[in-house]
Formats: structure tokens, sequence, C-alpha cells
């Protein structure tokens, strides 16, 4: 009798500390999701950027050009990239300036994959409209194929493996 309310207690502990733990996981989740339409690139948090970038990668690369498979962004890209290219990514946003004729750039998650023949795959998906985010359905701002001395601008994702195929890197002067 003395050994079952002995372990009883820590049981109730051990249920207690347990709930406890799910519920700090279940808040710090939900402070990391994407910002609300109408929030501005400069007020997010690093856990809010980490989750609309994360957001980007993890989407079906389906939403974005139909003719694709329904694979995550991050996996078709390192894919289309080759498996030692290394990819990173950042959130960009700017305001107008005069060179770039004062059209406002919308904030956008880029992804830039550095293959190993020195060509890279930048790739910008707008995730907000210009200064704001959330706000619009993600989409293909600009899609690029780049070495040292050229750039390809591509109008659909679906063009990248034909356009790497054809893009042969240039010679170094």
């Amino acid at each position: 009798m003395i050994k079952a309310t002995t372990i009883f207690p820590w049981r109730m502990i051990l249920a207690i500390v347990l709930v406890l733990f799910l519920a700090t996981i279940l808040t710090r989740q939900a402070s990391a999701q994407v910002a609300l339409p109408g929030n501005t690139p400069q007020r997010l948090t690093d856990l809010q950027i980490v989750a609309l970038i994360e957001q980007v990668k993890q989407m079906p690369v389906s939403r974005l050009d139909r003719g694709l498979p329904r694979v995550s962004f991050a996996k078709w890209l390192q894919a289309e990239a080759g498996p030692d290219a290394r990819i990173g990514w950042a959130l960009r946003y700017a305001k107008a300036t005069a060179t770039d004729g004062g059209r406002d750039f919308p904030t956008c998650v880029e992804a830039d994959a550095m293959m190993e023949t020195g060509r890279s795959i930048v790739i910008l998906i707008g995730v907000g409209g210009p200064g704001k985010v959330g706000d619009r359905k993600p989409f293909v701002y600009r899609a690029d194929l780049m070495d040292q001395h050229d750039s390809i601008g591509l109008n659909h994702l679906r063009d990248i493996p034909a356009a790497l195929s054809r893009f042969q890197p240039t010679a170094s002067h």
C-alpha cells in the first residue's frame, strides 16, 4: 500500500511536467506563425522571419508553377541545382529608388542556389506587397540563372531545367 501511494505522486508530477512542456511548445509554435496582413517586414521578429522562410521552403512548388510536381519548393530547388549546391535563404524588401524606375519592391523570400559550376539560381518568391507581409498569396516575383558574366531571366520556374542545360558557364577572363 505504501508503494502505491509513493508512485502515484510521481506519476502526477510527471504528468504535470509533460503538460507544461507541451504547453510551452505550442505557445512557441503559435508565436512563430507568419505575420498577419498589414504587418511590415521591419516589425517581424527573427522567429517570424524564420517561420516565413520555412513556410516558403515547405510550400509545394506546384503552387508557384502549375507545371511542376507537388514537392516542396526547397526539395525541388535542391534537385534542380544538384545535390552539392548550397542554398541560402533570406527575406528581402526595399523601398523604391530612382534606379528601379520608382517601383516598390515586394517583400520576398530569396532562394539563392550556388552550384559547384559557379552558376547560381536566384529565385524571389513574393510574400507581400511593397512594405507588407502576408497581404497576398505567394508568387514568383523573379527567377534568374546566373554566372560571373551573364544572367538569364526566366518567365516560369518550369523553365529552369531547360535553361540549365542551355546556359553553359563562360570561360573566365
